[in-house]
């Protein structure tokens, strides 16, 4: 480490820090947008609502089916979430359009912005799914 990297790590601000970290991540998962992926309209706003439709959609019902395409009869739930259970698949679907509009719009226009938004939004979206699965787990097989 040179004198050079040691005076320009402390000159950055933490945002800097924070952003140059979630890009760094970013990129080595291969998240970043190709030059030929879809952007658009659609792929910025109209397909990131509408996930985020359908999450709200389940938060607001409190009920949500959980699709397996492993099962036999296509289009068939093979479980009903309802209750707290429903509620985080629906915010774990909201945040999912989120890391769509990021991932689609933001890291064309800031990569910064983008990618901290596209980690903030993966983080979120794992969290919600294992606490809507360890709900369900809990109501189905628990006392």
């Amino acid at each position: 480490m040179t004198e050079d990297d040691v005076t320009s790590r402390d000159t950055e601000s933490k945002w800097d820090r924070i952003a140059n970290a979630c890009e760094d991540a970013v990129e080595e998962l291969n998240l970043s947008p190709r030059s030929s992926t879809p952007g658009g309209v659609f792929g910025c706003f109209i397909g990131p609502i509408l996930v985020a439709v359908a999450g709200l959609h389940a938060v607001v019902l409190r009920k949500v089916a959980i699709y397996n395409p492993f099962f036999k009869i296509p289009g068939r739930p093979t479980l009903i979430a309802t209750g707290a259970a429903a509620v985080a698949a629906g915010l774990a679907l909201v945040a999912v359009g989120l890391f769509i509009h990021f991932r689609s719009y933001w890291y064309q226009r800031d990569a910064a912005v983008g990618a901290v938004g596209m980690v903030a939004s993966s983080l979120i979206t794992i969290l919600l799914a294992a606490l809507s699965g360890v709900l369900l787990i809990c109501r189905h097989w628990g006392p």
